[in-house]
């Protein structure tokens, strides 16, 4: 008995959405599907969460049109995974037509911060994670994001105060510290000169 292609391309798609890259290209390789610009999308989306930028922009800009006729919370995540691989690879004009079709489909207030780091609005990107923050005060990922954003802007002193000692073993969804812990721990370290904040 055949597997039902719907079935196969929903299955792709539920593994790149939650970050299993590996099971969505085993999915997208079989023969009944790979052809498709669906089975197409998600290999794109799944080559990014690999960090295969410059793979996953070609895959995502190659099928873009595909992108509207997914649910909307959908085209969301897959307009967020096409608009990094594009500033990955520099493509910046790509990544402002991606940028504007956000315009089209609305942004939630959870991806608001993320998006406005990636057009470059870091002050609203402070904003929304202060807003984040504030709601959860706990949340780990929102305060590394908010002290990414101050190096970003080399507000040293304000990035410092985001990172909280019980954070610095703080480990991003690949399992690797982040960057921000990365920069905190070597300003510790006794062979790194000191800041001067």
């Amino acid at each position: 008995e055949q597997e039902d292609p719907a079935a196969m391309i929903g299955h792709a798609a539920a593994s790149a959405l939650m970050s299993r890259p590996e099971q969505t290209l085993k999915d997208v390789a079989n023969p009944a599907i790979s052809a498709t610009y669906d089975a197409q999308l998600w290999k794109g989306v799944a080559l990014a969460r690999q960090g295969k930028w410059a793979e996953a922009r070609e895959k995502l800009k190659s099928v873009q049109f595909a992108v509207t006729a997914l649910p909307l919370d959908v085209q969301r995540a897959v307009l967020v995974t096409a608009m990094r691989a594009s500033l990955e690879v520099r493509d910046y004009s790509g990544a402002a037509k991606i940028s504007s079709d956000f315009d089209l489909v609305g942004i939630p207030p959870s991806m608001r911060p993320q998006v406005s780091v990636m057009r470059g609005w870091l002050d609203e990107a402070i904003k929304e994670f202060e807003k984040a923050i504030e709601l959860d005060p706990g949340s780990a990922h929102a305060h590394d994001n908010l002290a990414t954003v101050y190096s970003e802007k080399k507000l040293w002193r304000e990035a410092l105060s985001e990172i909280d000692p019980a954070r610095l073993v703080f480990l991003d969804e690949s399992g690797v510290t982040t960057e921000m812990t990365r920069r905190y721990r070597r300003r510790r370290s006794p062979n790194h000169r000191r800041l001067r904040l």
